[in-house]
Order: C-alpha cells, then structure tokens, then sequence
C-alpha cells in the first residue's frame, strides 16, 4: 500500500495553491492511493484524487480498501498509528532502525569473532 504523487499545473486561486502545494516535491501536486500485490498487479487504485498537502495516511483513513483476513497487508512508515486506529491484525510496518543497537550488534559479531 502507498501513495503517489502526480504534479498538476499551479491552481490560480492563492487558497488552492496552498492545499495542493506539496512540501516534500516541492511542486503542486496530487495524491493517488494504490494497492498492489508483490507480482506488481494493482489490485485498489483510490477512487478520487486527494490534495496534495494531505498526508498518505489521512488519505488512507478516507478511503481504504477492505482485504480478506487471509491477506497481509505491508505499510511504509508513513502509516504509523494504523495499528491504534484499525483493528486489521494483517497490518505490518517496517521497524525504524536505530543507529545506536545496529552499533552493538556489529560490536557483539566482532567480539565473537577474535
């Protein structure tokens, strides 16, 4: 599951320009939501376009699609909270790395290698 953003040409009204406005692409943008299974098959593409200042999670809370129980689905960390918000069991994120236990992990491996 993840969102893409597809540039559109600079809204004339001063208030749309701001709710399309995305800061990470630095452009005026809009926000397409599609599921995909691990072949690549699209298998959910949002029914509508979303701003492109909204959240991939915001835009995920509006409009998600409803999966068997059977089927895992893989978030990117952007949809951190989903697990308090939704009772789906299948849902799982990417644990975030720490800089500092990947240091001691490499540390311990030396160790035990002299």
């Amino acid at each position: 599951m993840d969102s893409i953003e597809q540039e559109i040409q600079r809204p004339k009204d001063k208030r749309k320009r701001k709710n399309y406005y995305s800061s990470k692409k630095k452009k005026h943008t809009v926000k397409i939501q599609y599921t995909v299974n691990k072949e690549g098959t699209i298998l959910h593409k949002s029914n509508q376009h979303k701003k492109g200042r909204k959240h991939d999670y915001s835009v995920y809370k509006d409009e998600h699609p409803i999966t068997p129980p059977e089927v895992k689905n893989y978030f990117d960390l952007r949809y951190k909270g989903i697990e308090n918000d939704f009772s789906d069991p299948k849902a799982i994120l990417p644990v975030k790395r720490k800089l500092n236990i990947e240091l001691i992990k490499i540390e311990e491996i030396q160790q035990k290698t002299r």
